[in-house]
């Protein structure tokens, strides 16, 4: 005798707010009558009809084993990256990276770091993506704006200063802060590129061609000592640099390491001014 099986649903209903179905086995036995196959016979090997699964073109198909499942392109400066999320990700390399300056990411800085009188070629600034971690243990992700000629070598020092846990307070474009740099620095915001003078000069500054970055600013101001000046004027306590305070940056320091490392010079090095947040490569402008 020649047995046929075929699947059909009998009932449903709801358990717990999910619709189950109950599912019935119907053998057609060659004799124009129909049985209902049991269990215990199919589990015996009798033959046993192909099915396909009715739901499945309405599902998400499966996520492939350590396919990543975040994109971190999709994160915005600021945000909290949780270890689940770094998981998600692939791992801390999907999190820094160089890139040319994406259109949304010019959209928020034409008319700001990026003005009208700028000289500067877009296709010789390069976007970061990066994370850091500030002072309580917290990862964020970070974004600089920098020359070409010194993204790649900018990712790997914070990627190093992220692997040691070294604290960085926040990491925003300027054009966050409308491109105002005394208010991004009392924010105590890193950033990078922002076509503008030297304060009190008309020299362009080395932020002007991507080639300066300042790092934890609040706690690391920018000193006259010879007239007392600080800025931003309410960290004047951080002037005092015998102080070892979260986020200052000494000699003695892996920031102040790498940096130097990589042929970049300090403003805290500088007779005066001394600008201690400050590190710029104006050299690079032509490698």
């Amino acid at each position: 005798m020649c047995l046929a099986l075929g699947v059909g649903l009998s009932a449903c209903h709801k358990d717990g707010g999910q619709q189950t179905y109950q599912v019935q086995l119907i053998v057609d036995n060659g004799e124009g009558g129909e049985e209902q196959a049991s269990p215990e016979a199919i589990a015996d090997g009798e033959p046993q009809a192909e099915t396909s699964d009715q739901s499945s073109s309405a599902e998400a198909p499966e996520q492939e084993p350590g396919e990543p499942s975040l994109d971190t392109a999709s994160l915005a400066a600021g945000d909290v990256v949780t270890p689940d999320a770094i998981a998600s990700a692939g791992g801390v390399d999907a999190f820094f990276w160089s890139e040319e300056i994406p259109d949304a990411v010019f959209a928020r800085m034409e008319g700001k770091s990026f003005g009208p009188d700028c000289t500067m070629a877009r296709s010789d600034l390069r976007y970061l993506r990066l994370l850091h971690v500030d002072a309580q243990g917290t990862t964020k992700v970070g974004e600089l704006v920098v020359h070409k000629n010194v993204a790649d070598e900018v990712v790997v020092i914070f990627r190093q200063l992220y692997d040691a846990g070294y604290p960085i307070k926040k990491m925003h474009l300027v054009d966050d802060y409308n491109a105002d740099d005394d208010a991004s620095c009392a924010d105590d915001n890193t950033s990078a590129f922002n076509y503008r003078l030297i304060a009190g000069t008309n020299t362009i500054s080395n932020h002007a061609y991507g080639l300066a970055i300042d790092i934890n600013t609040f706690e690391n101001p920018y000193c006259r000592p010879e007239t007392g000046y600080v800025s931003p004027a309410e960290a004047a306590y951080y002037a005092d640099r015998s102080l070892y305070e979260p986020y200052m940056i000494h000699t003695d320091d892996l920031c102040y390491q790498l940096f130097t490392q990589h042929g970049w010079s300090w403003g805290g090095d500088w007779s005066s001014p001394k600008d201690y947040q400050h590190f710029e490569k104006p050299g690079a402008l032509w490698q």
